[in-house]
């Protein structure tokens, strides 16, 4: 989904977040997105806004959808955050390229990502 279309289609793509149990951003497309679905802030924040982008959004999608959804907001090179259950508070930062632990995240491009040392090769991607 293009989020330059989002606006058109923003009750459609609500519908379908529901679903959705992972989320795969780069960093733009996580500030489009909280833009769009107006995502509330948490008061305690970290430092980093990406780190902030993916702890916000996973908050969102569990009180849209009641269930957990894992959210990635990478560069699409070696470094992403993400949030899941497997976090403690905050979301983490992870740079390995091999799974060594069950947090470890490795990301290929924008659309496969190793998480808990599960490969998922259709995770959910919106782009910017």
């Amino acid at each position: 989904h293009n989020l330059a279309c989002l606006d058109e289609g923003k009750l459609q793509l609500f519908a379908i977040l529901r679903y959705v149990d992972m989320l795969f951003l780069t960093p733009e497309s996580a500030d489009k997105f909280m833009e769009v679905f107006e995502v509330p802030q948490e008061k305690k924040q970290s430092c980093c806004r990406k780190s902030r982008s993916a702890v916000n959004i996973y908050l969102f999608m569990k009180n849209i959808a009641s269930k957990s959804c894992t959210v990635i907001v990478s560069d699409g090179l070696r470094k992403a955050y993400i949030h899941s259950d497997l976090c403690d508070d905050t979301s983490s930062k992870y740079h390995s390229r091999y799974i060594k632990t069950c947090k470890v995240v490795d990301t290929y491009g924008t659309s496969r990502a190793f998480v808990a040392g599960l490969y998922l090769n259709n995770c959910y991607q919106i782009s910017d």
